[in-house]
């Protein structure tokens, strides 16, 4: 349908289609997709864009029927100073402070994660969004590095 209609096709988070096929028997099923993307892929006469944080798990068939791979680096500090001015822009927070929460390697996701954190305690505390909020934030994100894409922190559990 989006070649008919001279749409570009994006397929978000690929891997569930480019997964390698295994050979155990509760792998059927995933082969049989991963098969059938492959037929699909190979005749597709539109442009199909696919995202995945992890083409090393890819079918190694699928890379010679991707035309072209666009890695995307690491943010730098100043990306990442970037993109936190732009998540506190209206908050109190100084210049210094930025700088030192872009000073930690963290991708656009996790930052949109630790701000919605961070806004969700200001609130809790009925308070105005502050740099101690999202240094403690901060903490708990880069000490236990695991989170969930909603902005939801997991923890370990007792």
């Amino acid at each position: 349908l989006a070649a008919s209609w001279n749409a570009v096709l994006l397929l978000d988070e690929a891997d569930a289609f480019l997964e390698k096929r295994v050979d155990t028997a509760g792998a059927r099923e995933r082969n049989k997709r991963v098969a059938a993307f492959l037929r699909i892929l190979e005749y597709y006469k539109g442009i199909l864009i696919l995202t995945t944080n992890r083409i090393v798990k890819f079918d190694e068939a699928f890379h010679s029927r991707i035309h072209l791979t666009l890695p995307f680096q690491p943010l730098d500090q100043k990306c990442r100073e970037n993109i936190w001015r732009n998540f506190l822009k209206g908050a109190d927070v100084s210049d210094s402070d930025v700088r030192s929460f872009a000073a930690e390697a963290l991708n656009g996701r996790q930052i949109k994660n630790v701000m919605k954190m961070a806004r969700l305690l200001a609130k809790d505390e009925e308070s105005a969004l502050s740099a101690s909020q999202i240094r403690d934030v901060m903490t708990v994100v880069l000490s236990d590095g695991q989170e969930r894409d909603e902005g939801g922190l997991v923890g370990s559990e007792s």
